[in-house]
């Protein structure tokens, strides 16, 4: 298991570090080639500018049970398809039940903005609020994680002996 970082959309890389040190996991970050990274802790790739290609790398290297920290909400559809985890940088884990609606709500903003440029949508602001938030949810999905890859191989453990005695018979 690792975590996989979108440096194009997070701008709390060393707080994921600090958490992903803290479990012993390692930590990926993917970005294009215009940012500059640098990072005692994390792997850093750079990817070519262009549109969602550090979305596709990310896509690329994902593992089952990988944790991938993303404020978009198509790479998070996409990792949650892969059965990948997901947590946006302040601190709500992206699930199958919530990114449908995340994503209309997307299109329907986007929708409007085309059809009343002027208009301002309100925002939030981030402080040391939504930091706190990623700091208490970070930890609960690394753990969540680390439970499912532990069933995970217990199964496969259980598996692998049925099929060893089956071919003993």
């Amino acid at each position: 298991m690792k975590v996989l970082v979108d440096g194009d959309s997070c701008s709390i890389i060393h707080q994921i570090e600090k958490i992903a040190e803290g479990y012993g996991l390692p930590v990926i970050i993917f970005a294009d080639m215009q940012r500059c990274i640098h990072s005692e802790y994390s792997t850093v790739h750079y990817v070519l500018p262009g549109k969602d290609s550090a979305d596709k790398a990310i896509i690329n290297n994902l593992d089952k049970n990988d944790i991938v920290v993303t404020a978009d909400y198509a790479l998070a559809a996409l990792v949650l398809s892969k059965c990948g985890k997901c947590i946006h940088p302040h601190g709500f884990i992206y699930t199958d039940e919530n990114i449908l609606s995340l994503l209309t709500k997307k299109y329907l903003i986007r929708k409007m903005l085309r059809k009343h440029p002027k208009k301002k949508v309100k925002g939030y602001n981030v402080g040391p609020k939504m930091h706190c938030n990623f700091n208490r949810s970070f930890p609960v999905l690394i753990e969540e994680s680390i439970k499912n890859d532990q069933v995970a191989y217990k199964e496969e453990e259980k598996c692998k002996k049925i099929i060893k005695m089956g071919s003993n018979i």
